[in-house]
């Protein structure tokens, strides 16, 4: 996962990109995962509602979610991410910010399309982890 990750945001922003950068460029990459996964996030979401099985499935992806966005957090440069901010409440913000659970409110819900939500989660991580 941070292989590839690592190459697209290359990719987007050069060798040694600000936090500011890796941001956009990750808003753009998760938005893409997000169109692509919501439809079955959604079935999942709504199945584990009513199934103690499902449920407990659902769970163990969202730790995985919250392990892969610690690995994404590592990730981030230095450069232009609040100094203030543990590496724990990097992880956290972009877990909870960048959750499937908000892509489907705002999407579904909220109608946004997707060039709004990436706008949205852009500035939402930059103001909450950047300088």
């Amino acid at each position: 996962m941070t292989h590839t990750l690592r190459t697209e945001i290359a990719a987007d922003t050069g060798r040694r990109p600000t936090a500011g950068a890796f941001i956009a460029a990750l808003s753009r990459i998760w938005t893409g995962i997000a169109d692509r996964a919501g439809p079955y996030w959604r079935i999942y979401r709504q199945g584990a509602a009513g199934d103690p099985e499902l449920q407990r499935d659902w769970n163990d992806i969202l730790t995985r979610r919250r392990e892969t966005m610690d690995e994404i957090a590592r990730l981030v440069p230095p450069d232009g991410l609040h100094p203030d901010l543990s590496h724990a409440a990097v992880t956290d913000t972009l877990w909870a910010i960048a959750n499937p659970d908000v892509f489907l409110l705002l999407t579904v819900n909220g109608g946004y399309d997707l060039q709004r939500f990436e706008s949205w989660l852009r500035r939402t991580l930059t103001a909450s982890l950047c300088t």
